[in-house]
């Protein structure tokens, strides 16, 4: 199968020429080609980008949306199969593309999406975090359609899991594309393709075996936002509210701290300074954590009715995300 690799860029930085030499390394025939859709750098991403990529497409900053942005690369690529990546996603080796694209041999499979594996200085709340999302699962797993009438049944944090889908690392079968593009959405255009993937008739795969290394560093304020949004989506898309009370948020924030605090110990060679300073960070992390996911929940249904505070809340929280 022709294959094309999607990446979306702004200001990607020495990571990402690492990624667009391995992308060059990979061993697939035809040669894929390489689409890089870029929303203004300015640090030299365009000079790479326009050294080892097949086409450059540029579009401005404010056009930006992840799944409009995504479904423009695609439309620019020719590959029966497109794989997407962040611009900071490293694939483990050179066998990434073609463990991914051969998933595609069953004629059902819609997309397909990979294994995360942090990177080695990865702090330590990250890295728990990361190694708790479905995609660094060890097992590859087929995520099937839904039946007429199951999504009904299914409840809401199984069907979360049966759609999970990532745009880190993930690829998209053409004619899976063509029928059911990403939706315009400023964040969780992903699962929410696998949502409507898997309920038109398209199965999707987990595959563990093409692994990608991939994490950011630690920031409190912006890691807040990002778990506001993403329950802000899974809200809407699944009806999952995984905090329904104020008394269950500090009952979550209180065990959610103890698990910081026992993984801190845990781990192997870390000196008392460093445990001592992760605690007193993961402390208010933990209450802000579990804040952003009940907000998160309560946001559609605040916005739809007018609710002022969360009119003013949902602007600070979204912004530059």
């Amino acid at each position: 199968m022709r294959a094309s690799i999607v990446i979306p860029t702004l200001n990607g930085g020495p990571i990402f020429r690492d990624v667009l030499e391995r992308l060059a390394e990979q061993d697939y025939r035809p040669r894929p080609e390489i689409v890089i859709i870029d929303s203004g750098s300015t640090d030299g991403t365009l000079d790479a980008a326009k050294k080892f990529a097949t086409k450059v497409v540029e579009i401005d900053k404010k056009t930006f949306n992840h799944g409009r942005t995504r479904n423009q690369g695609i439309a620019a690529s020719a590959g029966d199969v497109i794989a997407l990546l962040t611009q900071d996603a490293l694939p483990a080796d050179k066998n990434w593309l073609a463990k991914m694209v051969r998933n595609y041999a069953d004629p059902v499979v819609g997309g397909v999406y990979t294994r995360q594996f942090p990177r080695p200085e990865c702090d330590p709340v990250m890295k728990h975090q990361l190694l708790s999302w479905a995609a660094c699962r060890p097992v590859r797993t087929t995520q099937a359609p839904f039946k007429p009438g199951e999504w009904e049944l299914t409840p809401p944090i199984q069907r979360l899991q049966r759609c999970a889908f990532d745009n880190v690392a993930s690829s998209i079968r053409r004619k899976t594309w063509e029928q059911i593009p990403f939706p315009e959405a400023r964040f969780g255009e992903d699962v929410a393709w696998g949502r409507t993937a898997l309920l038109n008739g398209w199965a999707i795969v987990y595959e563990p075996e093409a692994p990608v290394i991939h994490s950011h560093e630690f920031r409190m304020w912006y890691q807040t936002k990002r778990t506001y949004l993403d329950h802000c989506n899974l809200n809407d898309l699944f009806g999952i509210q995984t905090i329904p009370s104020k008394k269950f948020l500090f009952q979550c924030f209180k065990n959610r701290f103890r698990e910081y605090r026992k993984m801190l110990k845990e781990i192997p060679g870390m000196s008392a300074r460093d445990r001592m300073r992760w605690t007193f960070v993961s402390l208010p992390y933990a209450f802000l954590e579990n804040a952003a996911q009940y907000l998160g929940a309560k946001a559609n249904w605040k916005l739809q009715n007018n609710d002022r505070v969360y009119q003013y809340l949902d602007r600070k929280l979204r912004r530059g995300v």
